[in-house]
């Protein structure tokens, strides 16, 4: 089966979580030979994204929110139809709301695949993380272990 489209994965925030997500998608895709797999360009770039638990926690007031949104520009540039963030804590609300913010503020043809937020045309895939950060002020957590399955 050959796919047409390209997925965009927005790498960097954790050493291998974007090689992670990248991994997930390929073992998932049905492939008879390599030219049958899904196109994934991945975009890794740690220095120029920020720290999101410093900023989170108030360490910083540089938000990281701008870095991925240019990120997420470069890949809407090589024509990506999906954009993947495989960093949780880039999806807290302090972050991804700025995200979101930045790219209708240009009139993006990026769209995210989050219910009531249809923006334009490019989902970005967004974990259940969010719905959990949501609902959690890291100003006020003691270290603890969550496990999402």
């Amino acid at each position: 089966m050959k796919y047409n489209k390209v997925i965009g994965i927005v790498s960097g925030m954790g050493p291998y979580a974007g090689l992670d997500l990248a991994r997930k998608i390929l073992d998932q895709t049905v492939a008879r030979c390599d030219q049958d797999h899904v196109s994934i360009a991945l975009l890794s770039a740690p220095q120029e994204i920020g720290d999101r638990t410093s900023f989170l926690l108030g360490h910083t007031n540089v938000n990281p929110a701008y870095a991925i949104y240019k990120m997420i520009q470069k890949l809407k540039e090589i024509r990506v139809s999906v954009v993947g963030i495989p960093g949780n804590t880039a999806h807290a609300p302090q972050i991804f709301d700025v995200i979101l913010e930045e790219l209708k503020r240009v009139n993006s043809e990026i769209a995210f695949a989050l219910k009531n937020q249809n923006i334009t045309s490019i989902p970005i895939i967004d974990p259940m993380v969010r719905a959990l950060i949501k609902e959690v002020d890291p100003t006020k957590l003691k270290p603890l272990k969550v496990s999402i399955l």
